[in-house]
């Protein structure tokens, strides 16, 4: 998927029980490779939980914004691919398995593959993103 798309069906930053929990994981990950903090912010709940590969925590909306913003300001180029997006029955998990490719301010090439899991709310909103 090109991350600057919105993924088909979709209407950004509007999650909802209409919407899959596949398709709100998908537009959460075009925001990223829009720099779309503004459009994240909306497919997140309030409590959110980000734990990084590190075993870093970002508590709370605010915290994991204020972080991805902070991100943003150190890349030039952020690229991605999904290889597997794949939905609990329930729609309550959603699994990632994805390549990403960074070009920092400085010049630096990262390549990482990684698995994400996205817990959501049952308004289908992002409430914990292990990494």
């Amino acid at each position: 998927m090109n991350p600057t798309e919105q993924p088909e069906g979709t209407a950004q930053g509007q999650p909802g029980p209409e919407r899959s929990a596949e398709d709100v994981v998908a537009a959460f990950l075009a925001c990223g490779g829009r720099f779309d903090v503004d459009s994240a912010e909306e497919l997140l709940d309030e409590h959110v939980v980000r734990i990084g590969s590190d075993g870093s925590v970002r508590a709370g909306r605010d915290d994991y914004l204020g972080y991805l913003r902070k991100i943003f300001t150190t890349v030039t180029d952020y690229r991605y691919e999904v290889r597997r997006l794949v939905a609990s029955r329930d729609g309550s998990t959603v699994l990632v398995e994805i390549d990403e490719e960074v070009t920092e301010n400085d010049g630096n090439h990262l390549e990482v593959s990684e698995a994400m899991v996205f817990d959501l709310t049952a308004e289908n909103r992002i409430r914990q993103l292990a990494v």
